[in-house]
């Protein structure tokens, strides 16, 4: 266990590797679809949750009906991708301990979980969250916003200690907010997840250059389309870039006098003189 302890990455690591990964699923296409594609497919034709029992039944549709941003189609598919950028998902049960009993579940951001405290004889089970965010109020009077750091400690879904105090040093302890929380992408005992597409970002830098390097060739080899042979000599070569030089240039006319030919066109010369297509072929980019 101290082992295990000692090779987890600290909570600034994991933060950091998640921010990276966030922004590698904005800015890498490759990052992008893959992530898209992993979460469309399992989440495509949705899910259904139902009981034989038809009490049962009725009351896992009202439950899942009243949290649809959070288990509809739509937000389910979200979550599957942010299992893959972030590696972390917590829901919290936000649950109406004094009226219905109802509860309400919302996803809290996995970059804003600081601390994960687990039982002291079993590390894969935890008990408390300190949550650390940032709130923002809106004054309507004046049409200011502000905004003040908060802190926080959650139980673990299923946790029920005989003493349940209300603070935790200086912070409240939620015990109406349960969180769940699922991690994937760490090694087994970590207390947090790591981003699973964390191992292909060094694999999409290396294809981002890549492609940046053919891009480069095939952009060289564009600068030349045709090659002109003549038996002419210089006097013929000289007759020639005269007739296929542009006439726009700084002293010059906006009008470019001598334009490209037109698509279609036909090339007319004497003996000993070829046009041809600049041949690129295995000069790369295949």
């Amino acid at each position: 266990e101290a082992n295990m302890s000692w090779l987890e990455f600290s909570r600034w690591g994991i933060q950091q590797i998640m921010l990276i990964s966030r922004l590698y699923y904005v800015k890498n296409p490759m990052i992008q679809r893959g992530i898209n594609v992993c979460a469309t497919y399992v989440f495509g034709r949705g899910v259904e949750i139902t009981s034989t029992d038809e009490a049962t039944n009725d009351a896992i549709k009202e439950f899942l009906e009243r949290n649809k941003r959070v288990f509809g189609q739509v937000a389910l598919t979200d979550q599957d991708r942010r299992k893959r950028y972030d590696g972390n998902i917590f829901w919290a049960q936000q649950t109406d301990t004094k009226n219905t009993g109802e509860v309400n579940v919302r996803t809290i951001d996995a970059l804003e979980i600081q601390e994960i405290i687990c039982d002291p004889d079993d590390t894969e089970t935890p008990q408390l969250y300190r949550r650390q965010w940032t709130q923002k109020t809106f004054d309507y009077a004046t049409g200011a916003e502000a905004s003040k750091t908060m802190t926080a400690w959650y139980p673990a879904l299923g946790y029920e200690p005989d003493v349940k105090p209300e603070m935790i040093g200086s912070y409240e302890v939620r015990w109406d907010i349960p969180v769940y929380h699922r991690k994937c992408g760490g090694p087994a005992k970590w207390k947090f997840g790591i981003p699973l597409v964390y191992a292909a970002l060094d694999w999409a830098k290396a294809q981002r250059k890549m492609l940046e390097s053919f891009a480069t060739i095939r952009q060289s080899l564009a600068q030349i389309s045709m090659t002109l042979t003549t038996k002419g000599g210089q006097q013929a070569l000289q007759g020639v870039k005269q007739q296929l030089s542009t006439t726009v240039g700084p002293s010059a006319s906006l009008w470019d006098q001598n334009p490209t030919a037109v698509d279609g066109s036909i090339f007319a010369s004497g003996t000993g003189t070829k046009l041809e297509a600049f041949n690129t072929s295995g000069a790369g980019g295949n």
